[in-house]
């Protein structure tokens, strides 16, 4: 593998890890707000239940206690739903590169094995070649060699 090649992988591999850390992250925060918000409905439902059922009186300072639980879970909320934007562009630059990534690794596959059958091509001519050569040189020099010479190489097979 090239190092333009590992280099690429291992950016892209950190990018994965940093948006896999960042939707994590999210995901986490998300979940703790529908907790807090379970919890804000489960309390609201029960104090409607008491004040239907006149089971108990309700304070000022409960009422308004479950209120600020409920602004502060709306404002997480609010908060995660600007965080959507940037985690998506992050996923898609993300998604992306990891796209073309698998383009060229499928390129590879598709031509490589192309390539490789081209350049054993390329040997068996250049094979072909030589051998003339060869052959070329050995006519030349038993031209210019004693009979008895080319009787020795004819046995050789040379």
């Amino acid at each position: 593998m090239s190092d333009f090649a590992s280099d690429t992988l291992s950016k892209l591999q950190m990018e994965r890890s940093a948006l896999e850390k960042s939707k994590a992250e999210y995901s986490n925060e998300s979940d703790l707000a529908d907790d807090a918000l379970r919890d804000v409905e489960k309390a609201v439902d029960q104090m409607r239940n008491d004040a239907i059922s006149g089971k108990s009186k309700m304070s000022r300072k409960e009422i308004e206690s479950i209120a600020l639980q409920l602004m502060n879970v709306a404002s997480k909320v609010s908060d995660l739903k600007e965080k959507i934007p940037d985690l998506e562009n992050q996923m898609r630059k993300v998604t992306h590169k990891e796209h073309e990534s698998t383009k060229r690794e499928a390129l590879f596959i598709n031509e490589e094995p192309m390539r490789l059958d081209d350049c054993l091509e390329r040997c068996k001519a250049l094979t072909g070649t030589l051998q003339t050569l060869k052959e070329g040189f050995l006519n030349h020099s038993l031209q210019t060699i004693y009979p008895f010479q080319v009787r020795l190489l004819v046995r050789l097979r040379l």
